[in-house]
């Protein structure tokens, strides 16, 4: 029995944020919302895909309640927005 293996290129553009560019299954961690672009070739026909991966800002924490702290007192924070 004969079998067929071909071997795929892959690689992710822009490179900034990825764990590496010429592997299928990668992580990524854009410093801001970024589009990437994937191309996978097997040597005779490339393909091209793109993923936007989607970067919130930070939630902006709000102090209510006393905004004077006394030592062994506490107070409520609060996160809003992002």
């Amino acid at each position: 029995m004969a079998s067929c293996f071909r071997r795929y290129v892959v690689l992710w553009s822009p490179a900034m944020g990825l764990s590496d560019t010429s592997l299928a299954d990668i992580g990524a961690s854009p410093p801001a919302t970024t589009t990437y672009i994937v191309v996978v070739s097997d040597g005779y026909c490339p393909d091209t895909a793109q993923v936007t991966v989607t970067v919130n800002p930070l939630p902006t924490p709000i102090i209510s309640g006393d905004t004077v702290i006394c030592m062994n007192d506490g107070t409520l924070l609060k996160a809003e927005g992002g």
